[in-house]
């Protein structure tokens, strides 16, 4: 069936890890359990002819430039210092303006603010935590093994792929499987031939090993939108091994027809009131910017 072909589940070990680097503030012990297994589809169709079709197929169902806004339920799982696994759940609201600006924001005790653009991410989770992440986007691009949670990776997980790549097509029983090589490692993408929706999309580093996946659900055709997945559960894997999760149900989407105003939520918020703050530098590390948490307090 749909197994990890190159993705396998082999050890593969580094100090920092997880969620953003969450772990180097939380400690690092797995979650336990190796990817699941791809779910069979119930009915094979046969899949595309060749790779053109494929993507002319899915370039149709897609909109030119995605714009969507959303009411969305988060659910973060990870383990603490003390290797207890942890859960923790919040309400929010997703903003997106392709191919690269993101938005998510929810209250809980205190903000929790997710957010990329063209040059730069964020993540700044007060509750529980109080720590702010942040980096430039080529050194995320560079260290995709060390982000948890990698905002970038939200296009694709909308259903939005590049399709100007140069992808390859394979085929698994019920499944059109097109992979790209990157400079990091490759990209898989599997896509249902009944539907043909994006069903499952996985990144796996240089020595393929599976580093993150997203599990594409319950689509809704959403007017000026298109298809959108309404669940979407992110995996962030380190030894063959779950490290760091992140389930997002959005409801209410609708296009996000942006104000000069509303662009602002894409400009990344200086990290004010935060215990500590952490900048990702090109060595691929999260270091400590005491500038930035000392002189904004």
């Amino acid at each position: 069936g749909m197994k990890n072909q190159r993705c396998n589940c082999s050890g593969y070990g580094s100090i920092i890890c997880g969620w953003v680097g969450l772990w180097m503030a939380v400690g690092l012990v797995w979650l336990g359990g190796c990817v699941p297994p791809k779910r069979e589809p119930e009915i094979l169709c046969p899949g595309k002819a060749n790779r053109e079709e494929v993507i002319d197929t899915l370039r149709a169902r897609q909109a030119a430039t995605l714009s969507l806004r959303s009411s969305v339920s988060c659910v973060m799982e990870f383990t603490d210092a003390q290797g207890k696994p942890k859960k923790e759940s919040f309400d929010g609201t997703l903003r997106f303006v392709g191919p690269d600006r993101l938005y998510l924001g929810g209250e809980k005790f205190g903000p929790i603010r997710i957010g990329a653009n063209p040059e730069t991410f964020w993540m700044y989770v007060k509750p529980a935590l109080d720590t702010a992440w942040y980096g430039p986007r080529r050194n995320v691009m560079l260290c995709p093994e060390k982000i948890g949670f990698n905002p970038f990776y939200l296009a694709d997980a909308l259903g939005q792929i590049d399709l100007s790549l140069d992808w390859l097509l394979t085929q698994d029983p019920g499944f059109d499987v097109l992979t790209v090589i990157e400079t990091t490692g490759l990209r898989r993408v599997y896509i249902n031939c009944c539907t043909y929706r994006i069903e499952r999309i996985e990144y796996c580093d240089t020595l393929g090993k599976l580093i993150a996946s997203a599990d594409l659900s319950d689509y809704k055709t959403i007017t000026d939108v298109g298809d959108i997945p309404s669940t979407i559960d992110l995996r962030h894997f380190r030894g063959g091994r779950m490290n760091t999760r992140l389930t997002l149900k959005l409801s209410g989407i609708a296009v996000f027809r942006p104000t000069e105003a509303q662009m602002r939520l894409f400009v990344r918020p200086e990290p004010k009131g935060f215990e500590a703050v952490y900048q990702l530098n090109e060595f691929c590390e999260f270091v400590p910017d005491r500038e930035q948490a000392e002189g904004r307090l």
